[in-house]
């Protein structure tokens, strides 16, 4: 191999490692959560269970990325510290690395401050300001997004109109959607479940329900709080 040839291919390899990272930004894998993978996830000696529920994420994630959309939902839902996020966030990651574009992964309470953003005075005649149109389209017609942390800024009639529009158009378009909460959202917990409500409203759930692949219970005890899970790291 030439040295011109081995220079054109470090360049390749740059321009497509920067690619490859402005991809994972756009999408919201920043941070630790780029570093979020399904092999990273590693067993509990505190929790085994938590392998099973990765083996259920993992189905759930080949099923998308071969596009099976009939059951194209999956709902997380448990105590803070138990991965619900790293894995979450490994389903963006594969997808990615399959080649997705507009995947997103966004935290609920940071995605309604954006909103707030756009309200400022004086904003339309900044060139760069991001619009509500631009924000509320990536949940709405992104390919495959994941909205974390639904129930942890409180619920009010703005955040129940900006979260109905889009979860119904997924939800109308069968679009793979992931959604996490701390409450339990299932009809085994009633005041979990009317609590939930309060945030997107029943006829919401009621459709998550119905095209739901899998609901998973995070009952596991926090990682960062436990001394006895093995060495690895894990999200929110």
């Amino acid at each position: 191999m030439g040295q011109q040839e081995r220079e054109e291919k470090t360049l390749q390899w740059r321009l497509d490692q920067l690619k490859r990272k402005r991809m994972f930004e756009a999408s919201g894998l920043v941070g630790r959560l780029e570093f979020a993978t399904f092999q990273n996830f590693v067993p509990r000696a505190d929790w085994p269970e938590a392998m099973q529920i990765k083996q259920r994420v993992t189905a759930y994630c080949e099923a998308v990325l071969r596009e099976d959309f009939s059951r194209p939902w999956l709902i997380f839902y448990g105590n803070y510290g138990t991965g619900k996020s790293h894995l979450a966030a490994s389903v963006i990651h594969q997808a990615i690395e399959a080649g997705w574009s507009e995947t997103y992964f966004r935290v609920w309470p940071e995605y309604l401050r954006r909103l707030e953003a756009t309200f400022s005075p004086g904003l339309e005649y900044r060139l760069d300001a991001e619009t509500r149109a631009d924000i509320t389209r990536e949940l709405g017609e992104g390919r495959l997004i994941v909205i974390d942390d639904l129930d942890k800024r409180r619920p009010t009639q703005f955040t129940r109109d900006e979260l109905y529009e889009p979860l119904n158009r997924r939800y109308v378009k069968s679009l793979p959607t992931i959604l996490t909460f701390n409450l339990d959202p299932t009809f085994e917990d009633q005041k979990a479940k009317l609590a939930i409500e309060e945030y997107i409203g029943p006829a919401v759930l009621d459709r998550i329900f119905e095209v739901a692949f899998d609901l998973i219970d995070f009952d596991g005890p926090s990682f960062r709080g436990s001394q006895l899970a093995m060495t690895g790291e894990e999200s929110r």
